[in-house]
């Protein structure tokens, strides 16, 4: 099955929020909009509601494969993972759990081989050193 990895812009800003996993991206667009269960992520969309905007979502990436968070060297999940530990590698402020976020910085470390941000920067259309929104991050070239 063919599985999209995506980001949430914020559509007032164009900043990068979140980043997700999907098989469907209009029903899971559907489903962060009509999420009601208590987290930054859900705050941040209510406050769009209430501005009668929604957010953006961007596909960045797909893969073939099944979605097994549990199965050990699962692919989406690890594209997923690398997806936000690059995402935070270029100074986005994701709204993403704690707990993924946390894991997809040790996964990305421990398991793929030390990557560029700016290439990732460069496949979103942002720019080295300053975001396409005004904000600047500092990046590491290796």
């Amino acid at each position: 099955m063919l599985h999209f990895i995506y980001i949430l812009r914020d559509p007032r800003t164009n900043e990068i929020r979140y980043v997700g996993r999907t098989n469907d991206t209009a029903e899971r667009l559907r489903g962060h909009i009509s999420y009601t269960h208590a987290c930054p992520k859900t705050t941040w969309i209510a406050e769009l509601k209430a501005e009668g905007k929604k957010p953006i979502m961007q596909v960045v990436d797909s893969i073939e494969g099944t979605d097994d968070p549990k199965r050990p060297g699962d692919q989406v999940c690890d594209l997923e993972r690398l997806w936000i530990a690059n995402m935070l590698a270029i100074g986005c402020h994701l709204l993403n759990t704690m707990e993924s976020t946390h894991e997809a910085i040790r996964q990305a470390h421990v398991e793929y081989p030390p990557h560029k941000p700016t290439r990732w920067a460069a496949r979103l259309g942002l720019q080295v050193g300053k975001l396409n929104i005004g904000l600047t991050a500092s990046l590491e070239v290796q």
